[in-house]
């Protein structure tokens, strides 16, 4: 079936999820992502790529593991350490869970 779709003469566009999602959180996501990579500039660029690609892009850790040839496990362990930099940073700027 193509992208548009022909149903008793009228056409029909899918769901765009860019389209669909609400303009003041696709916003808020890039204020907070534009302020988690200010934050993270003390990290090595392993632990900034990391936390990018898992938690921004929303890769897997099987899929990172692909990409990089790092075990999940070892992946999972340098996760866990980015985040907990990460946190340390954030709290250095006062900023707590209940500001995110």
């Amino acid at each position: 079936m193509s992208a548009l779709q022909h149903d008793e003469g009228a056409m029909s566009i899918p769901e765009n999820p860019v389209f669909t999602q609400d303009p003041f959180k696709i916003t808020e996501r890039k204020e907070f992502w534009d302020l988690v990579h200010e934050v993270m500039k003390p990290m090595t660029p392993d632990q900034q790529d990391l936390v990018t690609r898992y938690y921004e892009n929303e890769e897997s850790l099987e899929e990172i593991s692909k990409a990089t040839g790092r075990t999940k496990h070892a992946l999972s362990q340098a996760l866990y350490a980015a985040i907990k930099h990460l946190r340390k940073l954030l709290e250095e700027k006062g900023i707590g869970k209940k500001d995110l």
